[in-house]
């Protein structure tokens, strides 16, 4: 009697989750059935891309840019941590790489009116093909060749979002290009062993300044001491990020040189020396966007007097920015 009982509460058991699956598996019909007897929605949506030049080197950083402007009432959602992931990138022989981190944001408000995302991406870093010995992005890079690139958003029971396409070339160098590639490479080996390739990065900086590969170097230099304990490492990576920003004025790079300066200054407890460092810098740069960052750093060092991060949040929702300045496109 008792095994008939248990037979008799499985066979219900087992109609109950069938019935279940049938109904779910009719109201996800009858959900994609009526969207698609819909318009799909347009959104008056402008985007663009650029690079500053479309002849790179191999391991040289691919920045590209990108602006989006929702010129109309309703906007996409689209978020702006979101649009690194959604390039298309594909070489000639129409082999398409895709991003090696991927990264989705949930709740993401509708653009506003007239709001404007800008941002630039190192593709040849984000798009590369992956290292699984390695989880950093830093070791990977697109290899040569030639390659097209566009933009491309897509959201459900919306038509996709598709910018201009460019074309890009990424080629072995030659020369002291060469010479200072393999610099930088025996850093990046180093790091990968847990070292320090300060050595071969400041020799590629100060053999090579000119070179594509300079930036980089002194932007790797911060890395390896940045996240390191003791005085010595705040100290090269404070030294690292004021050549950079002394040198190389406007790098893509200049936000991590600014955290590391400010780094170094925040540990000894020097806010003065923070502030006079910037205003010198200010008076000798050549970079106006760099110039635009310290003043906005030193209007929040005047007005509360401490770190940034002591600032109390405003409880108030911030209003969205409406776009910075960025390389302007390059000419049709």
């Amino acid at each position: 009697m008792f095994k008939k009982i248990v037979s008799m509460q499985r066979l219900f058991l087992n109609y109950k989750m069938q019935f279940c699956t049938a109904i779910f598996l009719f109201l996800f019909t009858f959900e994609n059935i009526c969207y698609s007897q819909k318009a799909l929605k347009s959104y008056n949506v402008d985007v663009s891309i650029w690079a500053e030049k479309n002849q790179f080197y191999t391991y040289e950083p691919v920045w590209v840019f990108i602006r989006i402007e929702n010129k109309g009432e309703e906007g996409p959602r689209i978020s702006a941590g979101e649009l690194e992931q959604d390039f298309i990138v594909k070489n000639s022989k129409g082999i398409q790489f895709h991003p090696g981190l991927l990264v989705s944001c949930y709740g993401v408000p509708s653009m506003e009116p007239g709001e404007i995302f800008e941002r630039k991406f190192d593709l040849s870093s984000l798009y590369a093909p992956r290292d699984h010995s390695s989880s950093s992005t830093l070791y990977n890079v697109l290899p040569h060749g030639q390659y097209k690139v566009y933009f491309k958003w897509e959201e459900r029971y919306a038509r996709p979002i598709i910018s201009n396409e460019i074309e890009i070339t990424i080629s072995d160098p030659k020369g002291d290009e060469l010479r200072a590639l393999n610099l930088l490479v025996k850093g990046i080996e180093k790091r990968k062993k847990r070292e320090f390739g300060d050595k071969y990065f400041d020799e590629l900086v100060n053999r090579y300044p000119k070179s594509v590969y300079a930036e980089k170097a002194l932007y790797l230099k911060i890395l390896c001491h940045e996240y390191k304990k003791g005085m010595i490492h705040r100290e090269r990576s404070m030294e690292a990020g004021k050549k950079l920003l002394e040198n190389y004025p406007d790098s893509k790079y200049r936000g991590s040189a600014f955290g590391a300066i400010r780094k170094y200054y925040k540990k000894i407890n020097d806010l003065n020396g923070f502030k006079n460092y910037l205003q010198e810098l200010s008076r000798k740069t050549k970079g106006p966007r760099t110039k635009e960052t310290i003043e906005k750093i030193l209007k929040k060092i005047d007005k509360y007097k401490t770190w940034d991060d002591n600032i109390p949040r405003p409880v108030k929702k911030v209003e969205k920015e409406k776009g910075r300045e960025f390389p302007p496109p390059p000419p049709d």
